[in-house]
Order: C-alpha cells, then structure tokens, then sequence
C-alpha cells in the first residue's frame, strides 16, 4: 500500500472523529484530496479487516472489524510500505516508478501536495527525471488542465526500470521479499533451458535476465503490454524465443497472466543481447557472417590509420570482436543498457587501449546510426588491452648485454649463472669484463651494460648499476629493462622543439590552436591537421585524470611523428577533468616496433599522479625524459 495512505491510518483514531479539515491541515493536503484518499484507503483496507467510517459534521474514525486480521496486515507494514522520500535523490527515484506505473496524467499540483515541496523544487527534480527517462527515449508529456505523464515504448520502459533499479540501491525499487520464490523460479527455469540450448550468460547478464522477466510478468499482470506489431524473427535468434516460450509456459502454471508472441519476442530478443556464445574453439558450428566481418575490419583499420598499431592480422581478436558484436548489436539496436562494472577502473589502468576503443566506436556509431555507451566501449577496450598484452608476450627481444665486475672470476661467473637464470628469455650474449678492462671492450654489439661499480668513461651504451649479487629488489627492475628496451627510442618521439612551457590560454580550443600553430612553424602539417584533432576531441574525451590530455587527429596525416607537450601554468577544464598537461601525438605511417613502447611508457606516465606532479614541479626537457625512464622502468 502507498505511503500517502498510510499517513492517514496513522492519525485517524478508532475513538474518535477527525474532519478531513484537521487531517488536511496535519498532512499538507487539501480536503477535497484528503476526501479521494480516504476513498482509496478503504477500498485497500476492507479486506484486511477495518474501514474508515465517516459521518456528516462529525468527521471520519478507524473501525476494526476484524482485529486479528487488521493485526495481520500491519505486522506486513514494514515489507509494503513505500518509505517516505526526504531528498531530492530519492523524490527523483520516487517520480520515476510513479510515471513508469500509471498510464493517465496527474497534476503539478497534486505532486507537489503529495511530496510536501514547492513547485519550484518539484520542476527541478523533474527536469532531473526527464533526462534519465530520455536515455531510454522515453519522454514526460505535458498536458494543459490535464497535467503530465510518461510515454514511450513498453520494452523501454522496462529497460529503463531494470537499469534503475541494478544502478541504485533504493527502496523504491528494491523487489519485495514475498517475490522471492517467483524471481527463483525464474531462475531456476532460465539456468536450465540456457544450458539446454547452449545459451551462456556471466553472472551478471544472467541476474539481469531474471530481473527483466520478473519485471515484463509484474507488468502484463498490471496491463503493461507490449503492442502488436510485425515481427521479424532471426534464425540466429530463434534459440532464445524458445527459451522465452518455454519460461513463460513454466510460469503460467502458478501464475496468472496473459502472454503474446510479443511478449516472447522481446524477451527472446533481451536474452540473445545478454547472452553470448562461449568459447569459439569450442563451437564449431559458429559462422562470421560477412557484414560483421566488415564492421571488424572497419574498426581495425580506423585503429591502425590513427594510431599505426597493427591488429588487423590477428586473427584470434578478429574471431573475439566478430562474436562479441552479435548481442552488441541486439543491445544498440533495442536500447539495452551493458553493464561493464569496471569501466573507470579500465580507463585508468589501460588508458591507451581505451582511447583506441573509442576510435572503433566512431565505425560502430556510423554503422549503427546510434551513440555507442560508455560501458559498451570499455568492453571493446578489454578486447584490445588482450590482444595487445599478446603482441608483447610473443616478441621478446633477445638483448646483448655486459657485466662489469670489480674483480673476481669466480664472483663475476655466478653473476652471469644468476643473469642466465632470472633473465635468460631475453638475453642472446652474455660478456663479462673486469673493471679495468673495461676501456678496451668492443661495445658495437652490446645492447645493455650491467655494473657492479660506477662507470665513468662515456658511452652510447644504457648503463644499470646493480649490486654484486643481484639482490631481489633488484630483479624486477632489470627485468624491466630488458623487456622495454633502450629507452633512446623516446628520442625518436619527444624533442625539445615541440616542448612547450610558455602556452597561455583558458580554453582547449585555444590551447590546441596554439600548439597546432607552433607545430606549423617547425614542421609541414596538412591543413586539416587543426580541425582533425577537434573532430576526434568530439568523439569522446582523450582526458582521464591526473591533470594530462591526450589529444590526436583522427587518422594519420604527418610525414613525420610528432609529439608535442605543452606544460600549463594554470589549469583548464579540457572535457571532463581539470588538465595541466597536454601531450598532443600524430604519429607518421612509418612502421615500427617502437610505437607500442612508445605508448606503453606514456601510458605508465599519464596514469603515474606523483611522476605528472614532478613535471609541473620543474617543467624542463631533460627533467621530462628523466621523469619517462624512471616510470618506464617500474613494474
């Protein structure tokens, strides 16, 4: 029973009469309105026992007819009753089941009677209301005399509750505990027809799926139906109208309710968006159908002319995108929210392998027609951070190293047995030198020096001090040394004429155009070079946190790489965040082994708060590069 009846049965007394005037004036409401609940009241209660009996100038008082049943009924009070919303958070939770369960208009005034704010306040929160309600396309419709009322379509409506009420934990959406055994029939009937028809879901997509169906039973029982319409059936998606039929038919054995070919249509339709098809090695019977293949190669090709990182070859990612994109396109197609949880947790930690997701989402958006959401993008991140994570387990580079020693054949020989051991993936020749021979080494063919005492001739040579019997703190360092490299690649990268400190602006725009001009001054950039990196700025923000942007072209449009940085004195609201540094890439077509490194060790710095705050500290050249091997080297 609704919160507002039973703030009556709350002051009314069973000993004496109360007009609706006092009533009125103690619940902020009008008498005509105390009047209709009233009514509504003892429609709701005579079968629990009591009614509210009224008489002419006297008033109204409370009548226990039954006492042990009316007992019964408000011993339930605490599982029914809707807990009074006391700011604006829940009143807009509150006004969303309200529009989303009636049909008919109700008034302003009426609302605002009823939640005891002004009118000014309830315009806000239903502006607040109107914009969640819009990202389901659904809209509030206002009606002169008559008031106003959600309209949209019924599997919308029904998204929209789903998502709601998996996205905040709120009294007014939470599923009441008497439901319990429907919700695990539910369950238990979707678990074993998808493992009889081979459909899989992860924990979540399933939970979701039960949730759905329980809501769409709830609905039709109330005469929230989807309407007639032709209907289209996939082959690829009658597996999942049988699931839907075969639930429903289960269903209908302990409940009363009526059901469509709608009904199963839709339902079918939101189980095949939430399912997937389990490992591809293990079904033989899947078929890449040609259009999906396109849309994969459009996105790895949008990916590789903007950012030169070749992906277009891996077949084991091809095979993964083209059987994600199935219930992908189910969901974009249908309004059908992806619940990826660690959408922020992934932008942090794989920041590059976002971005290039965004870029893939550009192809899917003009394919589709429709803006790809947030959570839809940080799962085709995942699928690039893989397959990029496999392009450097495959190569590793096989490195030409030397030990300097002090002294000691015997010592300088089990330092080399203990570099065998640790890092024997990544070394192809080993030479050991004492320190005084150390001058008459060839070094033409050496990649790395390892010393145990400090070297002071000057070399071309990267050079790390280690102690004589490679302590374990220090393992993981050398480790990462050999695995990225000579980190004279970033040379190839980041130069001192495209290191800007002096940039002055308020704005993005303006920091850009600035950039871009000074660029120009240097270097040949085509004309279009500008509004390409705008253009890309309006797909999706290229700034996520620690005060650093990361802003691009949309494709490759310079003969030469170009990485410019700019160090701001005052911070600038780029897209979302606060940013003080600006790195603005344009890599070149030129193919190189180093582009991954390159982007793996400015990840390693965007992402590192402490190493940006150290730049902002002493904005210099060599500082930055410095501040790039320290943070390239960690783990």
């Amino acid at each position: 029973m609704e919160r507002r009846l039973w703030e009556i049965i709350d002051e009314l007394s069973e000993s004496e009469f109360k007009t609706s005037a006092s009533l009125g004036e103690v619940l902020g409401a009008s008498e005509k309105t105390i009047r209709t609940r009233i009514k509504e009241l003892n429609e709701e209660i005579r079968m629990h026992g009591a009614e509210v009996y009224s008489k002419p100038r006297y008033g109204y008082y409370l009548r226990i007819n039954e006492p042990g049943v009316w007992m019964d009924f408000l011993n339930s009070r605490g599982k029914e009753e809707l807990r009074t919303p006391t700011d604006s958070k829940e009143r807009t939770h509150y006004l969303l089941v309200l529009f989303l369960s009636r049909k008919d208009y109700i008034k302003i005034e009426e609302l605002s009677s009823f939640l005891y704010v002004s009118t000014k306040t309830l315009s806000n929160e239903l502006k607040k209301v109107e914009y969640i309600l819009n990202r389901f396309h659904i809209e509030l419709e206002r009606k002169p005399y008559y008031g106003i009322r959600a309209i949209g379509k019924e599997f919308n409506m029904r998204i929209c509750i789903l998502h709601n009420q998996l996205m905040n934990t709120n009294p007014f959406f939470e599923v009441r505990k008497e439901k319990e055994k429907e919700i695990e029939l539910i369950g238990e009937a979707l678990l074993h027809l998808s493992k009889e028809y081979g459909v899989r879901f992860a924990e979540t997509a399933f939970q979701n799926t039960v949730i759905y169906i329980y809501i769409s039973i709830s609905r039709m029982k109330k005469g929230f139906y989807i309407p007639k319409e032709a209907l289209k059936v996939e082959e690829s998606d009658k597996r999942e109208l049988l699931i839907a039929e075969r639930i429903y038919t289960k269903l209908k054995e302990v409940e009363t309710f009526e059901i469509t070919k709608e009904e199963i249509y839709y339902t079918g339709i939101y189980i095949a968006g939430k399912s997937h098809m389990g490992d591809i090695n293990t079904k033989p019977n899947f078929v890449i159908s040609e259009k999906t293949d396109k849309l994969v190669s459009q996105m790895l090709e949008e990916i590789y002319l903007t950012y030169n990182v070749e992906l277009r070859d891996d077949l084991n990612l091809r095979m993964m995108l083209n059987q994600h994109l199935i219930p992908m396109e189910i969901r974009i197609k249908y309004n059908i929210p992806f619940e990826y949880f660690v959408e922020d947790e992934l932008k942090e930690k794989n920041f590059f392998s976002y971005t290039m997701a965004q870029q893939a989402g550009v192809v899917l958006e003009k394919a589709y027609n429709k803006n790809i959401a947030d959570d839809e993008i940080a799962c085709l991140a995942l699928y690039f951070q893989l397959a990029m994570e496999e392009k450097k387990t495959s190569f590793k580079r096989k490195n030409n190293i030397l030990l300097v020693c002090i002294s000691g054949k015997a010592s300088s020989q089990m330092l080399m047995y203990r570099f065998r051991q640790e890092f024997g993936e990544y070394i192809n020749t080993i030479k050991v030198c004492g320190m005084y021979d150390f001058e008459q080494c060839d070094l033409s063919d050496v990649d790395f020096i390892f010393s145990t005492v400090p070297i002071y001739s000057k070399v071309t040579v990267p050079i790390m001090e280690i102690k004589d019997f490679l302590e374990s703190n220090e393992i993981m360092a050398v480790r990462r040394f050999l695995q990225v490299g000579d980190f004279r690649f970033l040379q190839n990268y980041y130069q001192p004429k495209y290191f800007f400190t002096d940039i002055h602006k308020s704005t993005k725009e303006e920091i850009l155009h600035e950039m871009c001009l000074r660029i120009k001054k240097v270097t040949e950039v085509p004309d279009n070079f500008e509004a390409s990196i705008l253009e890309r700025e309006s797909f999706g923000p290229t700034d996520f946190g620690n005060l650093v942007a990361i802003p691009h072209p949309c494709q490759i449009l310079t003969k030469e790489t170009i990485v410019a940085v700019a160090v701001l004195n005052e911070e600038v609201l780029w897209s979302s965040h606060m940013v003080r540094v600006v790195i603005l890439t344009s890599l070149s077509e030129e193919k190189t082994e180093d582009t991954q490194k390159f982007y793996d060790v400015t990840t390693k710095f965007l992402m590192d708060k402490s190493t940006v705050m150290q730049l902002l500290e002493l904005p210099d050249f060599n500082h930055f590069i410095k501040l790039l091997c320290e943070v390239g080297i960690k783990k």
